[in-house]
């Protein structure tokens, strides 16, 4: 039994009162979980955060399954980095919060570091995000409309985290193949017999994940021609890019200027060995002026999380300043 004094109105006049309530013999209290947490899986965390390893103590493990550069302590950022971000700290100046999309400078800095190639961006274009995650979860979100029945298209195999956050708002996930013959290119005809009606945006991850492929300008040429011709826009992980061998060239799909809407996500967790810090970005690649509506839904959704890490932003533009990130 359990006591709970409450307060009871008798004709104008408020009481308190001892009621007992009989909790042995009450139905279990289960609060129910939303539909968006219930569709939430995110797949390689499923099996990474459950593994129970017990390693030959004479041979460790070296982990395959997480793309972080940093875990093993032998790739480390520059020092110019780690003492900008001293600098910023000691200052004090960057500890409250900044525009939902960003620091005006440090979008800037985005927008200078990723003009190249004939494509020139400006701060307008670029949105700053809580890393690449939350740079692709942004824009699937502003594209895809799971109320509606809608799907994007995924690679296979790709990042799994795709169809997490897709999957996770009632989005529909379908799969294009990639060939391992030819060194991980997308199968073309079956990526085009995959869009219908319903097709709202195709993901392209190139330099790929966990392929290891760097398609080629005339490959990704290929690519953005079906996309046109079936006006489907592109969002482009781009996460890995110029991450590449010696003698290859990285080519973002934005500079092939295809006429195709392109939603270009990336960040400093990989080329600069932080992932911890979570800065990513979305930049808005639009020839055609066809996102109007989505810029604004970019902006919209930006404010959901107040921005990323103010303290990142504006060492990242003091570095790109000093042509340190270039």
């Amino acid at each position: 039994m359990l006591d709970k004094l409450v307060v009871i109105e008798n004709k104008g006049i408020f009481e308190k009162k001892k009621i007992s309530l009989d909790v042995g013999k009450e139905k279990p209290w289960k609060v129910e979980a939303s539909t968006t947490a219930k569709n939430c899986r995110n797949f390689i965390r499923e099996v990474v955060d459950n593994l129970d390893l017990q390693p030959n103590p004479e041979k460790p493990v070296i982990a395959l399954s997480l793309g972080d550069p940093t875990i093993f302590g032998n790739l480390k950022p520059s020092k110019e980095a780690i003492e900008a971000v001293v600098d910023i700290l000691q200052e004090g100046s960057c500890n409250g919060y900044a525009p939902s999309v960003g620091h005006e400078v440090s979008r800037k800095a985005v927008a200078e570091y990723l003009s190249y190639d004939g494509v020139k961006y400006t701060a307008q274009d670029v949105i700053l995000c809580s890393g690449c995650s939350s740079s692709l979860e942004i824009s699937i979100t502003a594209l895809a409309d799971g109320t509606k029945g809608q799907n994007i298209l995924v690679p296979r195999p790709g990042f799994a985290i795709y169809r997490t956050l897709a999957e996770a708002i009632g989005v529909k996930v379908k799969f294009y193949n990639l060939l391992p013959e030819n060194n991980w290119e997308v199968d073309l005809q079956h990526l085009e017999d995959q869009i219908d009606n319903d097709t709202v945006a195709v993901i392209v991850n190139n330099p790929s994940n966990p392929c290891g492929s760097n398609y080629s300008a005339e490959h990704l040429g290929d690519i953005l021609k079906i996309a046109y011709l079936n006006k489907v826009p592109i969002i482009a992980d781009e996460i890995y890019e110029r991450l590449v061998f010696p003698g290859n060239k990285f080519v973002s799909m934005a500079s092939l200027h295809s006429g195709v809407p392109i939603l270009v996500c990336g960040g400093l967790g990989k080329r600069f060995l932080v992932p911890g810090w979570r800065m990513g970005w979305i930049v808005v690649h639009d020839e055609t002026n066809a996102f109007d509506y989505i810029r604004k839904s970019l902006i919209s959704l930006s404010q959901r999380i107040i921005g990323s890490n103010t303290l990142i932003q504006v060492t990242y533009f003091l570095l790109s300043s000093s042509q340190t990130f270039h």
